[in-house]
């Protein structure tokens, strides 16, 4: 469990580095992760309670 909820940070940590790109880099999101997308997404979505998109898209409004 601890493993997934590190992978969840380092796409965080990619979502506050990297919100203000444009168009934001979805490959360096799921490099950071190191897991497939499908695996990403689904354990980014249980541990926070929402899709890597809406986190995502909530961060680049904050960020401007």
């Amino acid at each position: 469990m601890e493993e997934r909820w590190e992978a969840v940070q380092r796409m965080q940590d990619y979502v506050l580095r990297h919100a203000g790109d444009s168009p934001f880099d979805w490959e360096g999101f799921y490099a950071a992760a190191c897991y497939s997308r499908r695996h990403a997404d689904r354990i980014f979505q249980e541990l926070t309670g929402e899709t890597p998109r809406s986190y995502v898209k909530k961060a680049v409004l904050t960020k401007s």
